[in-house]
């Protein structure tokens, strides 16, 4: 404030003031809506498989023991390692589907709630570093490149909402079909 530079660290007032800027576009929304569907897919992907997974487990022991040292690598791997050897095979642009979805895998069978905020974190990862057209993770990366702190936190609190909603939402689903299966 002293210097009235906002590179540093923007003032809440500006973060607020881009944020409402940026909702009134139609890239922002493009760029929410990318974003959104590349990392629920990946999630969704995840859990699907993750449930089968589990089933194929329970019934065979066999299946278990096979399972076990893959998702003991995805879990103990760094994300950005994952992120640079898929930009070697898979397009950038749906780079956040694939690390979503192996982000989430392991962490499904132990808790939904935990899976769900790192395929966010690891989703537009995945996007800052492949800088996909249209996605949240190239505004975060341009906001970056261009010392635009406001942009920054606006896009922050942008993905925190998001996934924040999403979380909400996903976890009642799951928790109304649970109910309805004990209770039958």
């Amino acid at each position: 404030m002293y210097l009235g530079q906002e590179i540093l660290l923007a003032s809440p007032v500006s973060v607020v003031r881009k944020l409402f800027e940026l909702s009134f576009t139609g890239n922002f929304w493009q760029s929410v809506g990318f974003s959104f569907v590349h990392i629920v897919t990946g999630f969704l992907l995840a859990m699907f498989l993750g449930i089968f997974l589990a089933v194929l487990a329970y019934w065979s022991k066999t299946v278990e023991i096979l399972i076990a040292p893959v998702i003991a690598v995805v879990k103990s791997t760094p994300v950005a390692s994952f992120i640079i050897l898929c930009l070697i095979w898979i397009p950038s642009r749906n780079l956040s589907v694939f690390i979503s979805f192996l982000m989430v895998l392991p962490y499904f069978l132990s808790a939904c709630r935990l899976s769900l905020g790192m395929c966010w974190k690891a989703g537009v990862a995945a996007e800052v570093i492949g800088v996909p057209s249209g996605s949240i993770g190239e505004k975060l990366y341009n906001a970056k490149i261009y010392l635009n702190t406001p942009d920054l936190f606006a896009w922050t609190i942008v993905i925190i909402v998001i996934s924040f909603v999403f979380e909400k939402c996903f976890l009642g689903i799951v928790s109304r079909v649970v109910y309805m299966i004990e209770h039958k």
